[in-house]
């Protein structure tokens, strides 16, 4: 998951589709930082990983700038909160999957994007 571009093609049981840019998250190997953008915004956050398979996000930093539209910022906010709310994580193969429960349903599926 750590220097990964991921980028959610599902929240909460939604599929993931928006018209301005695409939301992505990624976990800096170093630094225990992640950062990304939500759709109109831009994130920083702190990351820990108490234990195998537990991720736990800190105080999420966020630039708060509006989307193209109302879609786009419902998207926005739903990812912003599935990252406060996670507790763990699976990767199996290529998605990612974050939790807010121990491994119920997925909060989000990401997909690995490889940047040149």
């Amino acid at each position: 998951m750590r220097s990964t571009h991921r980028v959610p093609r599902i929240l909460n049981n939604q599929l993931v589709a928006t018209a301005g840019q695409e939301p992505c998250v990624r976990l800096r190997a170093t630094g225990r930082r992640a950062e990304g953008h939500g759709g109109g915004s831009r994130f920083t956050d702190s990351f820990e990983l108490p234990a195998e398979d537990q991720l736990r996000f800190g105080a999420l930093l966020s630039t708060r700038t509006a989307c193209a539209d109302d879609r786009s910022n419902t998207i926005e906010t739903t990812g912003l909160n599935t990252l406060t709310t996670t507790r763990t994580y699976q990767i199996k193969g290529d998605p990612g999957r974050l939790f807010a429960a121990a491994f119920t349903s997925p909060a989000a599926i990401l997909h690995a994007v490889y940047l040149r």
